[in-house]
């Protein structure tokens, strides 16, 4: 049990070191140290050419080659067993360390003395009854055993040609940290850079300047620069400092989900798809300066030929031919949209739709006392009186639940709410998401509602949408078989027309969700979407057709959206305004 515990304990120890190490501040990172850090460690006192003399042999220093290299491939265990052998000759022939008995796999890990040793910034051991304060770091404590000091001892001529690159920046900010830091990076990546420096890519920090970043210094970008494994290290996100993210209005809400910024914000590269179906950005190798500091989509533009690269016949990012509009207020009875209306047929839809509601309206209203004005009078009077919470129950038992239709015809009433349910849920569900995007905008139920590929969201879209068509075959169905005598007297008969409309939207709906599925490689989740995903394996992915069929979706609903106010169907809007009207009129006759 005791072996056991120690074998634990001293793998834990590895792995901690290790830990500790890559998770470390870029300021801490290999190529960059501290002074006052390094200062007060061991090495401390000794000069960067005894443990870095293969430095003063190379060609070229800094040599970009070199920087592809790994921690790993760059460290020589050698280098410090010429003054630790006896640490190491225990450690690698007898496989014990600090007197402890080491396993092969603990072998493998202590071969790497930086694993849990960083060989700049250690702390010297001090007498057991030296006093420090609790919870700061050792290092600002030099006072506890020497005197107090306002600056560190300056490095010889020859170290200070190192300390010049190699000095992290004891500024967190400001003007002096950017100097140091550019300097440093524009070593190898400076205009004026060694002419046999090749492999780099140049960068020209005046194209940093106009789009927000020319304050920065390179590291808050890219935190892990100044360290081994410098060609595949991961850019910072840009969501670390711009936590909001684009509305649908912006970039389609759910549309660029799995799209990084980059790869639509920065000049100089092109987008490509990764094996999970994130698109992300791929720099494009040019023997001049670079592109990929030039930000596009600055503040008050909109570069719409920059979504080219994606947008575009047969593209392989799974996108739309065409650069599509935002969904606008029309579509806010299914989808969560915007309250705009920018493209041609929402406009026209919404004209179309405001004439023929006043018509409609106008001729109701016709036949009342006063006409328009005085029931618009009398509306607002009765919201502001004691008969409001009659009205409300009034609109939520005849609108909403619709009491009057179940007592007249409980089978009428289920075929209405299978279709009138499914489009409250959806409208509700993406009024809601709406105002969490504008207003909690990295609240991770935010984006689930509006991934269409979250199984919540793909299930209820279909589940709503095939209720919908099952309403209307019942509703065909129930005419077909019924007699004109049984028709209910007082309520609309059947209007074939609006309800073609509506089961062409819905369907045409299935097949675009089909289409963007196969299109974007049956991304994880859009399985939940049952009746979509069955589409996709039946009319696949075409970026051109897409657009094409969005586009004819779009103009059916803006028809059915017209011919509501002339059709049968226009009882769904009065139904309530008529409930509403009476419960006032009664309240006020009482």
């Amino acid at each position: 049990m005791g072996n056991r515990l120690k074998y634990l304990t001293t793998v834990l120890a590895v792995l901690l070191g290790a830990l500790l190490w890559t998770s470390t501040d870029s300021s801490h990172a290999g190529w960059l140290i501290q002074p006052d850090r390094f200062h007060a460690s061991p090495h401390g006192e000794m000069g960067c050419l005894e443990c870095h003399a293969d430095v003063a042999e190379q060609e070229r220093h800094p040599n970009p080659d070199n920087t592809k290299q790994t921690r790993a491939e760059r460290f020589d265990p050698q280098r410090c067993a010429e003054c630790h052998e006896e640490v190491v000759a225990e450690l690698m022939d007898n496989n014990r360390h600090r007197g402890r008995k080491l396993s092969d796999f603990q072998k493998e890990g202590y071969k790497r003395c930086y694993t849990c040793h960083d060989p700049h910034h250690l702390i010297k051991r001090t007498e057991s009854d030296i006093e420090f304060e609790a919870g700061k770091p050792r290092h600002t404590q030099c006072a506890a055993c020497h005197g107090k000091q306002d600056k560190l001892p300056q490095p010889s001529a020859e170290e200070q040609k190192c300390w010049d690159c190699h000095t992290a920046p004891l500024a967190q900010t400001g003007p002096k940290r950017r100097e140091q830091i550019t300097r440093f990076c524009f070593t190898c990546h400076g205009p004026k850079r060694d002419a046999a420096i090749k492999s780099a890519p140049i960068v020209d920090k005046g194209q940093m300047q106009p789009n927000g970043h020319g304050g920065l210094d390179c590291l808050e970008c890219h935190e892990k620069a100044a360290g081994y494994g410098h060609a595949d290290q991961e850019h910072t996100k840009c969501t670390k400092c711009h936590e909001v993210r684009h509305d649908e209005k912006t970039a389609g809400g759910d549309a660029h989900l799995r799209v990084s910024c980059e790869a639509c914000h920065l000049d100089g590269v092109q987008a490509v798809k990764t094996g999970n179906g994130n698109i992300v950005h791929q720099r494009i190798k040019t023997t001049g300066v670079s592109k990929v500091h030039n930000m596009l989509f600055k503040e008050g533009s909109g570069d719409e030929e920059s979504c080219r690269r994606c947008h575009s016949q047969g593209n392989k990012v799974g996108a739309a031919a065409h650069v599509l509009p935002p969904k606008s207020i029309l579509c806010m009875p299914c989808h969560t949209a915007t309250f705009s209306a920018g493209d041609t047929v929402s406009i026209v839809t919404l004209l179309l739709f405001i004439a023929a509601f006043i018509m409609t309206m106008t001729l109701w209203a016709s036949g009342a006392s006063g006409g328009i004005g005085a029931i618009l009078a009398g509306a607002a009077g009765a919201v502001f009186s004691a008969r409001l919470p009659k009205i409300i129950r009034a609109l939520i038992m005849e609108g909403l639940l619709q009491k009057s239709l179940f007592a007249r015809d409980p089978r009428r009433w289920a075929i209405h709410a299978l279709i009138f349910w499914p489009f409250m849920i959806r409208f509700n569900l993406g009024i809601f998401t709406l105002i969490m995007s504008l207003w909690n905008t990295e609240c991770p139920y935010t984006w689930a509602l509006i991934d269409k590929n979250h199984p919540f969201t793909a299930f209820v879209f279909d589940a709503t949408g095939a209720l919908v068509i099952l309403g209307v075959v019942l509703a065909v169905v129930r005419r077909m078989g019924k007699d004109k005598a049984e028709t209910v007297e007082g309520l609309p008969g059947q209007d074939r027309i609006a309800l073609g409309l509506l089961s062409g939207v819905v369907i045409l709906g299935f097949m675009l969700e089909g289409m963007r599925i196969a299109m974007t490689g049956w991304p994880e989740g859009s399985q939940f979407a049952f009746i979509g995903y069955a589409f996709s394996q039946i009319v696949g992915g075409s970026p051109g057709a897409y657009a094409y069929a969005w586009y004819l979706h779009a103009a059916v609903w803006g028809a059915f959206v017209v011919y509501m106010p002339f059709s049968r169907m226009f009882h769904i809007i009065m139904a309530p305004v008529n409930a509403a009207v009476n419960a006032a009129k009664k309240e006020h006759h009482h």
